[in-house]
């Protein structure tokens, strides 16, 4: 009996408060998922924080790339790039998929919204290489416009209110991590008396 009450009460207790969680390994489970994982749904702020934070880790890569691959020559270098693209490639559709599942999309949608565009762009660039710089501006016109229409359609228009097929609403900020970090510059702003008060306004 005394086992099955403190088992009751190790599960009455808040997540965070538990032993067996290690809070750093929590959050950065989240993060991983946040940027890897295809399910779930995420708002605006999300979707322009996860580009952010794409950029900034494949910006990290590529600067490091050069030293990692010292001395293996071509084949060195081509596998870091094709390792840095494909980390990049399914950052990019994570992120844009969680969008567009709050938009009430599917995945599928993401050939249009994730591959078009710079698919328009790479062709535009073959072609002008080629000599053929009418068509090659027709595409630099269709890449601007499909890039712009991206980012209004996920980076700009709310999604669907409530739940819908994919999961629930996604809430505002999104991670613990976030909120916490935003209340604690608001606080700071208010003056030193409101530093211990970290509850919302």
């Amino acid at each position: 009996m005394a086992r099955r009450g403190f088992m009751n009460s190790m599960q009455r207790l808040p997540r965070k408060r538990r032993l067996t969680e290690n809070p750093d390994r929590s959050r950065f489970s989240r993060f991983l998922s946040f940027m890897f994982g295809h399910d779930g749904r995420i708002g605006r702020v999300s979707f322009w924080l996860g580009f952010c934070a794409m950029i900034a880790i494949v910006s990290f890569l590529g600067a490091i790339a050069e030293d990692a691959v010292a001395g293996t020559g071509d084949i060195g270098r081509y596998v870091a790039l094709a390792t840095i693209l494909g980390l990049m490639i399914w950052m990019q559709s994570a992120v844009i998929n969680k969008r567009l599942h709050d938009r009430n999309r599917s995945g599928m949608w993401y050939f249009g919204y994730g591959m078009a565009p710079p698919g328009f762009f790479l062709w535009a660039i073959y072609l002008h290489a080629s000599g053929e710089l009418e068509a090659a501006s027709i595409l630099y016109i269709l890449a601007a416009l499909s890039f712009t229409w991206v980012l209004i359609e996920l980076g700009f228009v709310p999604g669907t209110a409530g739940n819908n097929r994919f999961g629930p609403e996604p809430a505002w900020p999104p991670h613990r991590w976030w909120r916490d970090l935003l209340l604690r510059l608001s606080a700071r702003k208010r003056g030193p008396e409101s530093q211990g008060n970290t509850s919302p306004p």
